[in-house]
């Protein structure tokens, strides 16, 4: 893959990228939740997904990339977070990486070029399976339940 030089520098400096994702959030307010969040739980959830992101970005780890995912949507659901936060925050730790892989390559020539696009390319694909899984994991979680309070209802 000709975009690892940028993954290595992205993975190396994850605490960097964790550190303007905790800075954006505490200015957004579309962040809700995020915002309320302890610094320390919000940076180990950074840099969960960008400390792995090369094993993400592989398509062969789609199925479990699409898994973990899932199971985070149903965890969001039964804390209460709105969906739209969830994404909200995804999609900032991906603008969060893209900015940096566009700062490492303020230089570059045409295949440092070549590769950030190769990488930009990866992540999108890698990012549409993310949003989609929590979005599938935390609807899911939300018809089970009206479906439980449905038959809770009939059988009172």
């Amino acid at each position: 893959m000709l975009a690892n030089r940028l993954l290595v520098s992205i993975e190396t400096d994850w605490e960097k990228i964790a550190t303007d994702v905790i800075k954006q959030l505490r200015r957004d307010q579309a962040a809700g939740f995020y915002r309320n969040l302890p610094e320390d739980e919000i940076r180990e959830r950074a840099r969960e997904l960008i400390k792995n992101l090369s094993h993400w970005l592989d398509a062969q780890n789609d199925a479990a990339l699409k898994a973990r995912y899932e199971e985070l949507g149903r965890r969001r659901f039964q804390q209460g977070v709105p969906l739209d936060e969830v994404q909200h925050k995804i999609l900032l730790i991906k603008r969060k990486i893209r900015s940096h892989a566009m700062n490492l390559n303020l230089d570059a020539g045409p295949l440092q070029l070549h590769q950030e696009l190769e990488l930009l390319r990866l992540m999108a694909h890698c990012f549409d399976i993310i949003v989609c899984a929590v979005a599938k994991g935390y609807i899911d979680a939300m018809r089970r339940e009206a479906i439980m309070q449905a038959l809770e209802e009939s059988t009172a």
